[in-house]
Protein backbone atom coordinates (compact mmCIF):
# COMPACT_ATOMS: atom_id res chain seq x y z
CA UNK A 1 0.00 0.00 0.00
CA UNK A 2 1.54 3.35 -1.13
CA UNK A 3 1.50 6.33 1.32
CA UNK A 4 -1.40 8.83 0.55
CA UNK A 5 -0.09 11.80 -1.49
CA UNK A 6 -2.06 14.60 -1.46
CA UNK A 7 -1.92 18.07 -3.13
CA UNK A 8 -3.63 21.49 -2.48
CA UNK A 9 -6.83 22.36 -1.73
CA UNK A 10 -9.28 21.51 0.78
CA UNK A 11 -8.89 18.32 2.72
CA UNK A 12 -11.60 15.96 1.62
CA UNK A 13 -13.17 13.28 4.62
CA UNK A 14 -11.95 10.43 2.14
CA UNK A 15 -8.29 12.15 2.47
CA UNK A 16 -8.53 12.68 6.19
CA UNK A 17 -9.51 8.66 6.19
CA UNK A 18 -6.69 7.60 3.92
CA UNK A 19 -4.12 9.48 6.10
CA UNK A 20 -5.48 8.14 8.78
CA UNK A 21 -4.99 4.24 7.89
CA UNK A 22 -1.47 5.35 6.38
CA UNK A 23 -0.67 6.48 10.09
CA UNK A 24 -2.53 3.16 11.31
CA UNK A 25 -0.22 1.11 9.03
CA UNK A 26 3.10 2.64 9.62
CA UNK A 27 3.21 3.83 6.26
CA UNK A 28 3.85 7.69 7.68
CA UNK A 29 4.48 9.51 10.63
CA UNK A 30 2.59 12.21 12.29
CA UNK A 31 4.45 15.13 11.18
CA UNK A 32 3.31 13.19 7.46
CA UNK A 33 -0.10 13.31 8.83
CA UNK A 34 -0.30 16.33 9.76
CA UNK A 35 1.44 18.21 6.90
CA UNK A 36 -1.01 16.07 4.35
CA UNK A 37 -3.91 17.05 6.27
CA UNK A 38 -2.82 21.15 7.36
CA UNK A 39 -2.93 20.21 11.15
CA UNK A 40 -0.39 21.57 13.62
CA UNK A 41 0.93 18.19 15.44
CA UNK A 42 -1.43 18.85 18.47
CA UNK A 43 -4.40 18.68 16.02
CA UNK A 44 -2.73 15.83 14.43
CA UNK A 45 -2.50 14.06 17.89
CA UNK A 46 -6.11 15.05 18.48
CA UNK A 47 -7.34 13.17 15.68
CA UNK A 48 -5.28 9.84 16.21
CA UNK A 49 -6.43 9.90 19.58
CA UNK A 50 -10.29 10.92 18.60
CA UNK A 51 -10.02 7.46 15.98
CA UNK A 52 -8.79 5.68 19.29
CA UNK A 53 -5.84 4.79 17.67
CA UNK A 54 -2.53 3.97 19.56
CA UNK A 55 -0.21 7.39 19.50
CA UNK A 56 3.61 6.88 18.35
CA UNK A 57 5.56 9.11 19.47
CA UNK A 58 9.07 9.60 18.04
CA UNK A 59 10.69 8.06 15.29
CA UNK A 60 11.63 4.35 15.29
CA UNK A 61 13.71 4.21 12.68
CA UNK A 62 16.74 6.63 11.07
CA UNK A 63 14.62 6.81 7.93
CA UNK A 64 11.43 7.78 9.86
CA UNK A 65 13.47 10.62 11.87
CA UNK A 66 14.62 11.52 8.20
CA UNK A 67 11.10 11.75 7.11
CA UNK A 68 10.33 13.78 10.15
CA UNK A 69 12.69 16.07 9.54
CA UNK A 70 11.46 16.87 5.88
CA UNK A 71 7.96 17.60 7.17
CA UNK A 72 8.93 19.99 9.58
CA UNK A 73 10.97 21.54 6.99
CA UNK A 74 8.35 21.47 4.59
CA UNK A 75 5.99 23.23 6.79
CA UNK A 76 8.71 25.68 8.13
CA UNK A 77 8.57 27.11 4.25
CA UNK A 78 5.34 27.69 4.38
Amino acid sequence: MAPTQRTSGPVALTDIDAAVRDYEHELISLGRLAELLGLNRDEATALIESRGLVLRVGPRTVEEAREEVRSLRSIQAQ
